[in-house]
């Protein structure tokens, strides 16, 4: 027979075995409405059981906190880690707020009990700026099953860390029916659930945001209109667990960079674009070291502006994805390795692109005029291979010799292409320092673009330049095809 404790009685808490799950205790707010205070403190709260704020063993995960509405400005200090069942914050006057300062990861375990309010955010104001949670650095674990999140009333809300070390918001899916929810600079928002998120109009990300997605099974993202992030990371690397994302908004714009994880143990995630979602917007640098696996035949944008180089690193095979560097806005990249696919290329006016000593390979091929272009020549000289048809007209063109072996006075090929020309290729201007050539030469025989007769002019001090007089063969070796 188990016994009750009168005092714990009164509180509504009762005794129990361990072996049975331990009961939901609510715990609401009964502290001031305006200035500081710690949440550590029995007095602010209507239970005074020991210590339930505090995670020194597992019982405490069984309180439920509710903070009520505030007329004035209240500030909560965790001062530590918290784990407890859920949580509900609430705010309905328009002359309150509420921030929560968090000391330490601030964990929500769930519950299925009936009885307890959803866990959430519920402001009715309709201003993000009166309930805010301040991460400082540390994790709001909310990863809860659907069932016990307040989907429906959990927006107007605000995460930030005005600390430099960031921090984490971590859910298992953020839903349409919540709106106005904002992710602020340093803050990463790590989805973990499984299922179609669809948050288009539900958050708002600032520039130096990240959303962190990482689904532990069958996921899509978005489902129509624009999302429109800081950061994207897709899958979490300190897993062994890759994702496999699903990207389905039309227009997907990632203002900063988009990394495809790499795992603990050597597996990657992957994405793709479904037949809804035509094009993917990037501004900052694109990672991704899979091996294998297409993105779709959608397009990929790199249009961060005309600034510094953002670095595009893609390993996939097999891509028939198109790229375009431009669009919206100028796109200024540079290749940290050969880009291969069977998609189109194209180089917007005003956008430039520097495939360093890689290979860029596409199907059909477009610079437009105005466009800039750089590779750097040696012994492994970058290039530009179109297996379809070449659209070239006049552009800038930046070259820089790497020291290598080069055979002096031979012709420096530009483009490959296998299909038909268009345009008058010519040169709006030739800049970088150490060599000269002869003309730009458009060979349609040999369906090549060729910089005539290069030479090298060494630095002074500098080893003597491998020639044809030395080698007895051409040393410069390319991959055209």
């Amino acid at each position: 027979m188990n016994m009750k404790n009168p005092l714990l009685t009164l509180l509504g808490v009762f005794l129990i075995p361990t072996m049975l799950p331990a009961a939901n205790v609510l715990v609401t707010w009964s502290g001031g409405g305006s200035g500081s205070y710690s949440w550590a403190s029995d007095a602010n709260w209507s239970s005074s059981a020991p210590s339930w704020h505090y995670p020194d063993n597992d019982a405490n995960d069984i309180y439920f906190a509710q903070i009520n509405d505030s007329n004035g400005a209240r500030v909560v200090d965790t001062g530590a880690a918290i784990t407890i069942r859920g949580f509900s914050f609430v705010q309905s006057s328009a002359t309150g707020s509420m921030l929560l300062n968090l000391g330490g990861n601030f964990t929500a375990t769930g519950s299925a009990t009936s009885g307890i309010p959803e866990t959430g955010f519920v402001n009715s104001t309709g201003d993000a700026s009166r309930m805010v949670i301040d991460l400082h650095g540390y994790d709001l674990n909310v990863d809860l099953p659907e069932a016990r999140i307040n989907l429906t009333a959990a927006s107007n809300y605000t995460v930030r860390s005005t600390s430099d070390a960031g921090g984490t918001y971590r859910v298992a899916r953020i839903s349409t029916s919540a709106t106005n929810v904002h992710i602020e600079n340093n803050v990463s928002l790590k989805i973990t659930g499984g299922g179609q998120h669809a948050f288009a109009a539900s958050v708002e990300w600032s520039a130096g945001s990240t959303l962190l997605y990482a689904p532990t099974s069958a996921n899509g993202l978005g489902s129509g209109g624009t999302i429109d992030l800081g950061n994207i990371i897709i899958g979490d690397a300190a897993s062994t667990q890759a994702t496999a994302a699903v990207l389905r908004n039309n227009n997907f714009r990632v203002r900063g960079d988009f990394t495809v994880a790499s795992h603990v143990g050597g597996a990657v995630s992957s994405f793709t674009m479904d037949s809804v979602n035509r094009n993917i917007y990037v501004g900052g640098n694109f990672t991704d070291t899979g091996t294998s696996g297409d993105y779709g035949g959608g397009t990929i944008h790199f249009n961060g502006g005309a600034g510094s180089e953002r670095l595009v690193e893609i390993a996939r095979a097999g891509l028939s994805t198109h790229f375009r560097v431009g669009e919206t806005a100028a796109g200024n990249i540079r290749l940290a390795r050969d880009l291969a696919t069977t998609g189109g290329f194209t180089v917007l006016q005003g956008s430039r692109v520097n495939v360093d000593g890689h290979q860029l390979k596409a199907g059909n091929m477009v610079v437009e005029s105005g466009a800039s272009l750089k590779l750097t020549f040696g012994a492994e000289s970058g290039s530009f291979v179109s297996t379809g048809n070449l659209s070239l007209n006049s552009f800038a063109l930046e070259l820089e010799y790497d020291g290598s072996e080069w055979v002096d006075g031979s012709n420096l090929t530009l483009f490959t292409y296998q299909g038909t020309f268009a345009g008058v290729p010519a040169l709006a201007s030739v800049s970088g320092t150490g060599f000269s050539y002869g003309a730009l030469v458009h060979d349609d025989v040999n369906k090549l673009v060729y910089l005539s007769n290069v030479h090298v002019v060494p630095e002074p001090g500098a080893v003597a330049l491998w020639g044809a007089a030395a080698t007895g063969a051409v040393l410069l070796r390319r991959r055209l095809w």
